[in-house]
């Protein structure tokens, strides 16, 4: 049973439920990761930063009020990007979020074949063609059709335009449609 984000922040600032805190850090906590190693470039900060986002909201559970937080997956990323940029600039590093220069290499596509109904090999070519998009575009692309945050959501979250968003995502789909595409031998049509 998958219980949506914002069912589990509801469950843990007004039931202080344990439960729904584990499963919105184990289904939340490797997204959160892989954006703050993109934004970070450095694995044990940005694990320490996804911790720490995740210790704040435990520790908040109490006074926060929950109902004016319209998506909880945006919320952790704005988290999470705001503790990013706090890490670069205390630690005398860029302080602008550079799309350009966001790290890919450990972001991967949580695929199951049976779920997707694909073939190991189409996965495996799904997966190299989302990672062979440009940084700029394969973390649109990521944040809204695997983190399902909104095309405003990632506007928002990475201070660009929606149809900058709209532009993005236009072509990581051309991209990865072109990558994927399969032919048929003749004889088979």
């Amino acid at each position: 049973m998958h219980i949506e984000p914002n069912e589990l922040l509801r469950q843990i600032t007004e039931k202080n439920d344990k439960h729904a805190f584990a499963t919105l850090y184990e289904t939340m906590h490797e997204s959160l990761y892989d954006f703050a190693l993109a934004i970070v470039k450095l694995r044990e900060p940005a694990e320490e930063i996804t911790a720490d986002v995740f210790i704040r909201l435990w520790e908040r559970r109490v006074s926060m009020e929950y109902t004016r937080i319209r998506s909880c997956r945006l919320y952790l990323f704005m988290c999470v990007k705001n503790a990013s940029l706090n890490y670069l600039r205390n630690n005398k590093r860029a302080e602008q979020l550079d799309l350009e220069r966001l790290s890919m290499s450990n972001w991967r596509l949580e695929t199951n074949p049976e779920e997707l109904m694909i073939t190991a090999e189409m996965a495996s070519r799904l997966n190299r063609a989302i990672g062979e998009l440009p940084a700029k575009c394969g973390i649109i692309f990521r944040l809204v059709k695997e983190e399902g945050l909104s095309y405003k959501e990632v506007a928002q979250l990475l201070d660009v335009s929606e149809k900058t968003v709209e532009n993005q995502i236009g072509i990581a789909l051309k991209k990865i449609k072109q990558a994927i595409c399969f032919r048929v031998p003749a004889g088979f049509a």
